[in-house]
């Protein structure tokens, strides 16, 4: 048993430290990384999504019908729990949180993938079994190297919605940042981008001076 009053072991087996009313008062948040939220949740409150030095989210286990778009706030997010609730639809802003390692999303009613996911070049680890996904996705996914090759596929569809979308310069610029991220510097696939794209109040050479200057060991590349 621990000799901390204050540490306990949770059912995860994961340990988990109680703030005291004083360390609640003043606002502090100490060294920890990781969140575990239990108790049959059904919504998840605002102030979450303020913990944006969270590397790790266990939402698992919960009654969670919906994920706010909020949640691309938990940028430095490594391991994202969302498994064993009632989730039919994720939103697509997961897409951004690409530093993401782990996404457990097991045994949900999730019967399409948001393609933003393919934004996800980091992903280790994607947990999807219990879902009624399409045949498509799991006949990719079942496959050999399935997390990777799902990613891929999910990222040329998501190619495939901007054909001829108004978009504004700095999402064009991330878009392209992960093309070339998942593709290694398709030049190809970001001209077709280019030539689809209405790049609201700006030229296209804008996008490139931004894009090259974002992507530093890319530039001379292109």
């Amino acid at each position: 048993m621990s000799r901390n009053k204050d540490k306990h072991e949770g059912a995860s087996g994961r340990t988990y430290h109680i703030m005291s009313e004083a360390e609640r008062a003043s606002g502090r948040r100490g060294g920890w990384t990781t969140l575990e939220v239990t108790g049959g949740v059904r919504a998840l409150a605002p102030q979450l999504f303020q913990l944006t030095h969270l590397t790790a989210l266990y939402l698992n286990d919960n009654s969670l019908q919906r994920i706010p778009p909020d949640i691309s706030q938990l940028a430095n997010l490594h391991t994202l729990d969302i498994s064993n609730n009632k989730l039919r639809s994720l939103p697509a802003e997961l897409g951004d949180l690409i530093q993401l390692r782990e996404l457990h999303l097991h045994n949900n009613y999730l019967r399409v993938l948001p393609y933003e996911l393919g934004k996800l070049f980091h992903l280790q680890l994607l947990g999807l079994q219990g879902n009624p996904l399409s045949k498509e996705m799991l006949s990719i996914y079942n496959d050999n190297n399935g997390t990777a090759k799902l990613l891929t596929y999910m990222l040329d569809n998501l190619q495939g919605k901007f054909n001829c979308l108004l978009v504004r310069p700095e999402k064009a610029v991330r878009v392209l940042r992960f093309i070339l991220l998942r593709h290694v510097v398709n030049v190809l696939t970001v001209y077709y981008y280019l030539s689809r794209t209405v790049i609201v109040n700006q030229p296209y050479s804008f996008i490139y001076y931004s894009l090259f200057n974002n992507l530093g060991n890319y530039k001379r590349l292109l």
